[in-house]
């Protein structure tokens, strides 16, 4: 293999575009169903100190809400343009 020349399983902008969509999904995932990632959260939560509980909930529910109106945004630039 000659230096400079990448081969196709080393495609950086498709690993780019897999980490973006997987990246969404996930966060997508987190948002729709909240009622049903209490469990998850929960045993994520498990090894933190209960006093820091609050704190990092609210860090959470914080990115989350900025997440969802960047999304409503760029949904209401696209519907109005």
């Amino acid at each position: 293999m000659t230096e400079g020349v990448r081969p196709q399983y080393l495609n950086l902008k498709k690993i780019g575009e897999i980490t973006s969509l997987l990246s969404a999904t996930l966060l997508l995932f987190l948002v729709i169903d909240p009622i049903g990632n209490v469990p998850l959260f929960l045993r994520a939560l498990k090894n933190v100190e209960p006093r820091e509980h609050r704190k990092i909930i609210i860090r959470e529910l914080s990115i989350t809400t900025i997440a969802v109106e960047m999304f409503i945004k760029r949904i209401r630039q696209s519907i109005f343009q």
